[in-house]
C-alpha cells in the first residue's frame, strides 16, 4: 500500500478536526427542533432550497445523528494519531489497525453502544437536551470514539470481555437449571392435600 505524503496526512487531521469542531459547534448552538418540525409538516410546503437546508441543518445538528457524526471523525483522528503520532510506526511497518477508515468504523461502534446504554437507561433520553448536557455527552462519546481509535485492542477487549460474560452466565445458567432439575427429582414435594 502505498503512503501519502506527510503534508497530505497533517492537512487531512487538521481538517478533520476542523470538521469535528465544525459539528460540535453545530449542535451546541443551532437547535434542530424548529427544522425538523419544518420537515414533519411537510416539505412541500418548502421550496426545494429551503427544503434540503432543514433536512442537512436537521440531520448534522439534532443530537442523535450530530453524536453519531462526532464519533466518527473521533474515531478517525484516533487511529490517525495512532498511526503516526507517537510511535505509530514500528519497525518500519504500520501498526495494523490504524487505517482511517477502521478507526471511523469503531467511532460508529460506540456511538452504537452509547446509544443503545442511553435508551436502556431512560425512556426519553434527548427531550430537554440543553447546550450543558450534549456538550457533556459529545465529550464522553467523542472521548471514547477517540480512544478506540487509537488502541483498536480496547475494542477487541471489550468484546472479548463481554464474550466471556456472556459464556459465563450461559454456564451459570445451564448448571442452574441442571441443579433445580436434579433438586426436584430428588425432593418430591408431600402431596398438598395431606393423603396418605
Amino acid at each position: 500500500m502505498r503512503k501519502l505524503p506527510a503534508q497530505i496526512r497533517h492537512l487531512g487531521v487538521a481538517a478533520g478536526i476542523l470538521l469535528w469542531l465544525l459539528f460540535f459547534f453545530e449542535g451546541l448552538m443551532i437547535s434542530s427542533e424548529p427544522y425538523r418540525t419544518q420537515i414533519s409538516s411537510g416539505l412541500e410546503k418548502l421550496s426545494f432550497s429551503q427544503a434540503v437546508l432543514a433536512i442537512v441543518i436537521a440531520f448534522t445538528s439534532y443530537i442523535v445523528t450530530n453524536a453519531a457524526i462526532l464519533c466518527c471523525i473521533a474515531g478517525a483522528l484516533g487511529a490517525s494519531l495512532g498511526r503516526f503520532g507517537y510511535g505509530g510506526i514500528v519497525g518500519g511497518n504500520m501498526r495494523i489497525g490504524y487505517s482511517a477508515m477502521g478507526g471511523l468504523l469503531r467511532g460508529f461502534l460506540v456511538y452504537l453502544l452509547w446509544l443503545s446504554g442511553v435508551y436502556v437507561a431512560t425512556a426519553s433520553p434527548f427531550v430537554g437536551t440543553d447546550p450543558d448536557k450534549y456538550a457533556r455527552l459529545a465529550g464522553a462519546f467523542s472521548l471514547a470514539a477517540f480512544a478506540v481509535g487509537y488502541q483498536p485492542q480496547l475494542v477487541a477487549k471489550l468484546l472479548r470481555l463481554l464474550n466471556e460474560k456472556a459464556e459465563k452466565e450461559a454456564e451459570d445458567h445451564k448448571h442452574s437449571s441442571a441443579t433445580n432439575s436434579t433438586t426436584e427429582v430428588s425432593n418430591p414435594q408431600p402431596n398438598a392435600g395431606g393423603a396418605a
